[in-house]
């Protein structure tokens, strides 16, 4: 990032984002919109999703912003671990014009970053990704630095279902369940039990309807049959995407004949009561997502301890360096902090 002769002046931005593993069931997560002053006052934006293999970033040129129509930059992106290391890191140099965005495809593999290498890329589950922006013909002494978070929501509910005086239960006959979300924004989910009829047996039949949010999630979960002891004695899982508007129900059709209950009516209908256990997260996507703090002038420090790492900036005329430091030091709290506000990325 140094020429022959002078210092280059480089923007980074450290992204955090908690509750990551819910990206592996999560639309592309866009990051809030920064400001680059000393790459022609662009703004910019990073973006992150997952395949069934791999992570996949990409960088994005704002739509609208005070520089010039096309500017080229160097750049590099990497997944830091807790002590502000790169872990996976990547250079590259493109000209963008505005809107414009580079893929950066297969940057991780899933299995790398969610379960063999998961504390080192995921400590408290927050995954970290570092930007870093600069003209390699500019020579400004300067250095800029910007925090933003992202918050990827889930709903956990665990709950026990009974059907009581089961053996009057009738074709045509309904049971609902009401699930209020624990989220705002998460959806109200329906669950409704009946019986249906194939070649004359009939069948107990569960349907899971989101109600009215056209938000699309990933639900996953599983709705277990409890025998007498509480142990599970049989069970179907759920792993589905709702969208807005085809797919805004899941069915466990057939989940088990009426008769084999009241075959087993001791053991799996104690006191006529059908007892149903039920497991459902319910990842939600982007619930919150801000500019944390930002830039600095020369001859200043700026401290923060956010996104997981205490990082100090030393700035010089003649030089900058970054400090990533672990939780536990105090003595620079009460160094000098500003604030950004930057509107979300809307891709075209």
């Amino acid at each position: 990032m140094e020429n022959k002769d002078n210092t280059t002046s480089v923007f980074t931005y450290i992204w955090t984002l908690e509750n990551s593993p819910a990206l592996l069931f999560s639309a592309p997560v866009e990051s809030p919109v920064f400001q680059v002053e000393s790459v022609e006052k662009t703004k910019w934006c990073l973006g992150i999703w997952t395949s069934k293999d791999d992570i996949y970033l990409y960088v994005q040129r704002e739509k609208e912003d005070n520089g010039p129509d096309s500017i080229g930059i160097d750049f590099e992106i990497a997944l830091l671990s807790v002590d502000g290391s790169p872990l996976i890191e990547k250079i590259d140099k493109k000209e963008f014009k505005r809107s414009e965005y580079v893929k950066l495809e297969e940057f991780a593999k899933n299995d790398e970053v969610f379960a063999k290498r998961r504390k080192e890329f995921l400590p408290k589950d927050i995954l970290t990704v570092r930007c870093r922006m600069w003209k390699s013909d500019t020579k400004v002494s300067s250095a800029d630095l910007c925090f933003a978070n992202t918050r990827l929501g889930i709903d956990r509910q665990t709950f026990l279902w009974t059907i009581r005086e089961f053996s009057n239960f009738k074709l045509g006959q309904r049971k609902t369940h009401y699930l209020k979300s624990t989220a705002k924004t998460g959806p109200e989910l329906y669950l409704t039990l009946f019986l249906t009829q194939k070649d004359g047996e009939e069948y107990v039949h569960i349907k899971v309807d989101r109600g009215f949010v056209e938000k699309k999630f990933f639900i996953s979960g599983e709705i277990s049959l409890l025998n007498v002891e509480g142990k599970v004695e049989y069970a179907r899982e759920i792993e589905d995407w709702f969208s807005s508007p085809k797919r805004n129900f899941y069915e466990f059709e057939e989940f088990i004949t009426k008769a084999k209950l009241m075959e087993n009516e001791s053991s799996l209908l104690p006191n006529d009561v059908l007892c149903l256990k039920c497991v459902f997260e319910i990842c939600l996507g982007e619930v919150s997502s801000h500019i944390e703090n930002g830039t600095f002038q020369q001859n200043s420090r700026l401290f923060s301890r956010k996104g997981g790492i205490f990082t100090i900036i030393i700035q010089t005329q003649e030089s900058s360096y970054l400090f990533p430091l672990l939780f536990g030091l105090r003595q620079f709290e009460k160094k000098t902090k500003s604030q950004l506000s930057c509107p979300p990325l809307k891709l075209p």
